[in-house]
């Protein structure tokens, strides 16, 4: 398959107009002519857009794997799931593979593109998988991970392996976060594109005297009558924006998720019925 065809077919997919300079870098870069990068760029600039068109380029034009590996399982399900809705039509075969660590799953032999997390595809390479030899694209999200105490070493030694064992894969490996994307891009061998781009932006600032204080001088006054979360919700969704709070226990997590919803729905819910 052509470039543009690859180029035309992901557009399609993604029902967007035109890459994005990350995007866009990253072909003149040589994503699809094997070239293997490190991507360090703001979280949802496109970066697994790039696995979507390397992957297509290995798979059709090259006959070989791609794995996708991912930190989490949760994360696995989702790049498994929107992966198998977008490109199930043209032939390509996906597959999960997740937990169930004693088994080589002999039958990831008949797909195309595996998404796997990290430690799963770490107990694949150590029973001995034969297909891992038709695996002609890497992909590592979340890179920066390898300075994590408990998730970094397994990690590294998987890509360590990988690269040993299939010294001719291409390799991507992408993060929002990542500081020391040069000296990974040398362990890789790697070229490394680094952007600042931006699809959405983010806005900064600090809550102070029930107010949120931009730091481009805007100043937004919270109400008074709902608790410190429940005022930022109820602020943001009056603005139209979305925002993501970061709590310290699940049980946090679904006391404020209930609270957000009452909050919504007391906004909107009337209107939309």
């Amino acid at each position: 398959m052509e470039e543009k065809e690859i180029i035309e077919r992901v557009i399609l997919e993604n029902k967007i107009e035109k890459l994005n300079p990350v995007q866009q870098g990253a072909l003149k870069m040589g994503i699809l002519k094997g070239e293997s990068l490190v991507v360090s760029s703001p979280t949802s600039s496109g970066k697994t857009l790039l696995a979507e068109l390397a992957g297509l380029n290995v798979t059709l034009n090259k006959r070989k794997k791609m794995v996708y590996l991912c930190p989490l399982v949760a994360l696995a399900r989702e790049k498994y799931e929107d992966f198998k809705r977008k490109y199930q039509k043209y032939g390509i075969k996906v597959a999960l593979s997740v937990g169930n660590y004693d088994s080589s799953d002999p039958w990831l032999e008949k797909f195309d593109w595996i998404v796997a997390s990290n430690e799963k595809f770490d107990s694949l390479i150590r029973h001995e998988a034969p297909w891992i030899g038709e695996i002609g694209l890497i992909v590592a999200d979340e890179i920066h991970l390898l300075d994590d105490p408990s998730r970094g070493p397994t990690l590294e030694i998987l890509l360590t392996i990988l690269k040993e064992i299939l010294p001719k894969a291409q390799i991507l490996a992408f993060s929002a976060t990542i500081k020391n994307a040069d000296e990974i891009g040398e362990w890789l061998g790697a070229k490394v594109l680094k952007s600042n781009f931006r699809p959405v932006p983010l806005y900064k600032g600090i809550l102070f005297g029930g107010k949120i204080k931009l730091f481009d001088f805007k100043e937004y006054k919270l109400s008074q009558e709902l608790g410190l979360e429940e005022s930022i919700v109820e602020n943001t969704l009056l603005m139209k924006k979305q925002l993501i709070f970061f709590l310290s226990f699940k049980k946090e997590c679904r006391g404020l998720s209930r609270k957000a919803f009452k909050i919504g729905f007391s906004l909107f819910g009337r209107k939309r019925n």
